[in-house]
Order: structure tokens, then C-alpha cells, then sequence
């Protein structure tokens, strides 16, 4: 892991700066813009990542931070438009716990990428990515990346180049409501100067929280039970290999998760083995009352040091830069795919050793 560069008298007093007690980030009363600071509790009983909402989130202070409020530089989604992200952060031990809140209005978007029988006769399926699902991203400066630091502004809008350009890496925990959100899983990748990828792991299959059921437009796997399987999430302990060569079997228009979820490495005695598999997530949708309320909740949890050079360094650092974004109805997971807008934030900083 690389060392930590010690911050200048002058990077201390921007962030002091804009640090003062309005947590809100539309400025104070002479119009200047505040910097939202996200200061981490320590406490003595950490968060069990049972529950999103367990009440000793509710014990600590929050922020806002203003996520969609510049558009032309760091996105704004047609359905979450500008809005304030409410956050909270709790430290235990050498664990950082972070907590999410954010408005959706359109509801909780579940299916995304589905295999679906076109008719009787055919032993092919059609892969479809109309239906897509929830996100949120927290990306991390890894203190390396010059006076870029962790901007979506730079490495992500202009011509979609999605890299860093300040010579260093950024950290980021991908959340996502159909591919980690069964497993109690949150993403982990990292950016460098080529391309955003997924952190290492072990080359079995086994190793990642989500697979692809695609294969060669037809599923790999189906539930065990039933041909008329409707949930939307299919876990990988109950599910058949699929056999192409019984294709009457399967109704017309039927449809398969286009992913499969391994939900037994959050539990995996083996699981911090792989740098991708390094934080846990948990989330809820409330979708109480009318649509104007309705939110969705995440809480996130990672050791401060694993061990792993694609993953930030937290342990030694006071404070560490980071910008957040929410996305709405994403078509499909990887990269390359199509890029809904999301409601990104300005960089605004973690304060860990306050």
C-alpha cells in the first residue's frame, strides 16, 4: 500500500476552510460555498450490518451532501435530479462504517439483464437490458493522484473517458440493487490513468457475489424448483444447470435473471483472501407513503487497511477526499455498457481522526 503523503499547510487550510458547522452545502450567508465534512464517529459498539436502519446509526451526527446540483460537471439523473444525500459514518476497531440515505422517487429498481424464451420452438433465449437497476458509488482519492484527487468531474464526464488523470488511482465501492445488494455485498474497483476495473480475486468463478447467466443467449442457470420461477433475484444454491436441449419445456416470454447471486462469501470464512470482496453492504427501500418520501438506504462496512494495493489506505490517513453518486435504472453493470446520468457531488472530504 502506498505510503501516505503528509497533506501541505495549504491543503489543511482548504479544507478547514470549508469545513465550518453548516453541514448543508448552498453556502452561508455571504454566498460562499461550503464543503461538506463527513466526520467519522468512534464508537464502542459498531453497527451488526443486520439492518440499515439499526439505532446506532441514529446516535451519531449526519451530513448533507448535495448530490445533482451541478449538472454539466457532475451529472444529474431524470428521476433523482438535485437533491441532499444524507450521511453518516461510525469507526470501530480497524473497521469504517458508512451510511446512505437518498430520494427515489421511481421506486426500487430490481430487474436488470434478463434472459427471456422469444418463442415455443427456439432453444435460444434473447438477453434484454431495458429493465436496468440502483446504484451508488463512493470513490476515494488514494492520496497518489495529484491535485486531481477523487473527482467525478475529471475522470468520468469528459468524452466518458472514466480514468484518472492526476497519475495516481482512486478507490471506489460500487453498490448495486440486482448485482451485490443479495449477496450483502457492495462492489469493490478502482480507477487508474486506462480504465475503471473490478479489484483482483481469485480466478474461480466462485469468488465474485454475482455471474453473469448469460451464456451464448441462453441462461446458465435456472431455479431448481419451478420452469414459472418469477423472483428477481436467483441465488446460485438453488438453481439447476440449464439443459439446451429440452427447449419446449420453456414457456414463451418466460424470463431468467440475467445475474446469479453467490450469497455465501459475505460469510465465507475466506472472503477478505480476495481484494474484490473486501466490503460488505446492506440496504432497504422504503417506499412508505407517497413516492415524494420513498428513499433508499445503504450502509457499508471495510477494513481500514486490507492489506491490498488497490484499495485505499485509510488507517493512517486524518482525512481522505471523496466525491459520491447515485444512478437510477442502470441498463447493465459493466463499464462498457450504456451510461445513464447520474446525480454525482462535488469532492467534499471524510474526516477520520477529528
Amino acid at each position: 500500500m502506498k505510503k501516505y503523503i503528509i497533506f501541505s499547510v495549504f491543503f489543511l487550510a482548504l479544507v478547514l476552510a470549508g469545513c465550518g458547522d453548516d453541514n448543508g452545502t448552498n453556502g452561508d450567508d455571504n454566498g460562499t460555498e461550503k464543503i461538506p465534512r463527513l466526520v467519522v464517529d468512534t464508537m464502542a459498539t459498531a453497527p451488526t450490518l443486520s439492518d440499515a436502519n439499526e439505532a446506532v446509526w441514529f446516535t451519531v451526527d449526519s451530513v448533507l451532501v448535495e448530490i445533482g446540483g451541478d449538472p454539466a460537471n457532475y451529472g444529474q439523473n431524470i428521476s433523482l435530479q438535485k437533491q441532499n444525500a444524507v450521511m453518516r459514518a461510525i469507526k470501530k476497531s480497524d473497521t469504517i462504517y458508512i451510511w446512505v440515505r437518498w430520494h427515489d422517487p421511481s421506486g426500487a429498481d430490481l430487474w436488470a439483464n434478463y434472459i427471456r424464451k422469444p418463442d415455443s420452438s427456439s432453444s435460444l433465449w434473447e438477453h434484454v437490458t431495458t429493465e436496468g437497476q440502483d446504484m451508488f458509488f463512493i470513490l476515494f482519492d488514494n492520496q497518489d493522484n495529484g491535485t486531481e484527487g477523487a473527482d467525478c468531474a475529471t475522470m468520468c464526464h469528459p468524452g466518458e473517458g472514466m480514468k484518472t488523470t492526476g497519475g495516481g488511482m482512486a478507490d471506489a465501492w460500487r453498490w448495486m440493487s440486482t448485482c451485490t445488494m443479495p449477496g450483502k455485498m457492495a462492489d469493490d474497483i478502482w480507477w487508474d490513468g486506462a480504465t475503471p476495473s473490478t479489484d483482483t480475486a481469485d480466478a474461480t468463478i466462485n469468488k465474485y457475489v454475482f455471474r453473469d447467466n448469460d451464456d451464448g443467449n441462453r441462461p446458465r442457470y435456472v431455479h431448481e424448483d419451478t420452469m414459472l420461477y418469477t423472483g428477481v433475484f436467483l441465488y446460485i444454491e438453488d438453481t439447476l444447470k440449464y439443459n439446451p436441449l429440452e427447449p419446449t419445456r420453456w414457456p414463451t416470454g418466460h424470463r431468467i435473471p440475467g445475474f446469479v447471486t453467490d450469497s455465501s462469501i459475505y460469510g465465507a470464512p475466506d472472503r477478505n483472501d480476495n481484494s474484490r470482496n473486501n466490503v460488505r453492504a446492506i440496504a432497504i427501500f422504503d417506499s412508505t407513503g407517497s413516492s415524494t418520501g420513498w428513499t433508499w438506504t445503504v450502509a457499508f462496512a471495510r477494513a481500514l487497511n486490507t492489506g491490498y494495493n488497490d484499495d485505499v489506505d485509510l488507517s493512517t490517513l486524518d482525512s481522505v477526499q471523496v466525491t459520491v453518486a447515485a444512478t437510477n435504472d442502470h441498463p447493465q453493470e459493466t463499464f462498457g455498457g450504456p451510461k445513464p446520468a447520474h446525480s454525482g457531488s462535488k469532492p467534499f472530504y471524510i474526516i477520520l481522526k477529528p
